[in-house]
């Protein structure tokens, strides 16, 4: 074995730990805000292919969202969502029976919303496991509504 190998500087070993890090992200998240159902890009897509009725609502904000999201999605802020469910509940009353993801870049915001929501009683909500992100790679179609490349975050 080389022994310059076991000599690493630390300061080289700190983008392991990043890498790493920001891999372990998700799974941390799930584990502190509950396990949440997660819904794959490919089986939503699926599922809005079939004419399901399913609510999708992106918390990005409001310029990333009309850069790309996915077809029928609604923009909403993680805030009125919460404002919605402390004060005026009845307002999500219609979506407690119909299925509702949510979306976000990557899931770790929709992951902590989808929980507050299943803790309402809310037992379809789900989370785009992967985010926008995911959907994205993995191909499948996203719509514009106004924003360029340079204006979207």
């Amino acid at each position: 074995m080389n022994p310059e190998l076991l000599n690493l500087e630390p300061y080289l070993l700190l983008p392991l730990a990043l890498v790493v890090l920001m891999m372990a992200l998700p799974i941390l998240s799930r584990k502190f805000y509950g396990n949440v159902p997660g819904i794959l890009p490919g089986e939503l897509a699926r599922r809005l292919g079939t004419g399901e009725d399913i609510a999708i609502l992106d918390l990005r904000p409001k310029k990333q969202f009309d850069f790309k999201h996915i077809e029928g999605a609604v923009n909403v802020s993680a805030q009125d969502v919460e404002q919605k469910l402390d004060g005026d509940a009845a307002a999500l009353a219609e979506f407690k029976a119909q299925p509702l993801v949510f979306v976000c870049a990557s899931d770790l915001h929709s992951t902590r919303m989808a929980s507050k929501l299943v803790k309402k009683g809310f037992a379809n909500a789900m989370v785009l496991t992967g985010g926008i992100n995911k959907w994205k790679r993995d191909h499948l179609p996203v719509v514009a509504t106004g924003a360029t490349p340079a204006e979207a975050p």
